[in-house]
């Protein structure tokens, strides 16, 4: 819900920091036996419940128009879940776009199905800190994020819709403290906007990518889709001219056209 309030006073965040501080020292403290009765964590954390790292105003998303000023289903489903199962600072983001005539019911599913996935594992449940969720989540070649993004792949394709050529795309960034991590599936994008000057000009902002755009003209996406049988094409124009984004097609075939390398759903493209 939009927050009317934007305006933070410094010294009491400042305070706020201190304090996420000390109750990380203490999550350290108890690492070794979280289930000592003496363990101050819970406490800490419904005390706390309020000081995060994370201050959202508004999210929200817009359907689209045809070309003839019809009003399109918005097939954009959005990611916010904040201190998951109770930890304070362990927090997800994501954007899904959904694509084809069923793109609005696969990004949904796909949202809700990560989201659950990710909550639900027993070895994440069994923490209480984010450092040690961060370590489990980038362990092993991030394997727990990329099997719940496959996982959702193989899910969506049993569901009652049909999604041989409708998908979405995923983007999702997990924060832990003062940890990021972002996994992507698609075209759309997640970047991080750093400011660290004392004044309103924006020449000191930064802005860093923090996925990139799976597309099949890119050299490494290109090489994998043809020696998987796929061709990268452009759609051709009356005059043989190439027109538009390169798209993922069926050798010698001129479907599903799908104009990123990697998604979830597309049964057709895979």
């Amino acid at each position: 819900e939009e927050e009317e309030d934007d305006d933070w006073d410094i010294e009491e965040l400042k305070g706020y920091q201190k304090k996420t501080v000390d109750v990380m020292k203490m999550r350290q403290k108890y690492a070794k036996n979280p289930k000592d009765k003496n363990n101050p964590i819970n406490k800490i954390n419904t005390e706390f419940s309020k000081l995060e790292y994370v201050k959202i105003s508004k999210a929200t998303t817009v359907a689209g128009k045809s070309e003839d000023g019809l009003k399109k289903i918005n097939q954009d489903t959005f990611i916010c879940e904040r201190n998951i199962n109770g930890v304070l600072n362990f927090n997800m983001f994501g954007v899904l776009d959904g694509h084809g005539v069923n793109g609005h019911l696969v990004s949904h599913f796909v949202s809700k199905f990560i989201i659950n996935r990710i909550k639900n594992i027993t070895s994440i449940k069994k923490l209480d800190s984010p450092e040690a969720i961060y370590q489990l989540l980038k362990s092993n070649g991030y394997q727990i994020i990329a099997t719940a993004f496959m996982d959702a792949d193989v899910q969506v394709a049993k569901e009652k819709f049909d999604c041989l050529r409708s998908g979405t795309t995923c983007v999702i960034v997990f924060q832990c403290d003062e940890h990021i991590i972002c996994a992507n599936a698609g075209d759309s994008r997640a970047i991080m906007i750093f400011d660290d000057s004392n004044n309103d000009s924006l020449k000191d902002t930064k802005i860093y990518p923090l996925s990139y755009d799976c597309k099949p003209e890119i050299p490494m996406e290109r090489k994998r889709i043809m020696a998987n049988g796929g061709s990268v094409e452009q759609f051709i124009d009356d005059n043989d001219q190439g027109v538009g984004p390169f798209r993922v097609f069926i050798k010698d075939q001129e479907n599903p056209g799908l104009a990123m390398s990697r998604s979830i759903g597309d049964i057709e493209a895979k």
